[in-house]
């Protein structure tokens, strides 16, 4: 399926220990992302056709 978006988000209260452990499960490397008062991660990941 070509151009398909997934999107979900994982409250955390210790962002900084959510983004060591979800990295390493998962084995990618996550990007933050400042929204003024909001610190988010995320797992930026494209599939080849």
């Amino acid at each position: 399926m070509a151009n398909v978006i997934y999107w979900f988000e994982i409250p955390v209260n210790d962002l900084e220990r959510a983004e060591i452990f979800y990295s390493q499960i998962f084995s990618v490397q996550m990007e933050k992302m400042d929204f003024g008062e909001i610190m988010k991660t995320f797992i930026i990941h494209t599939h080849p056709e």
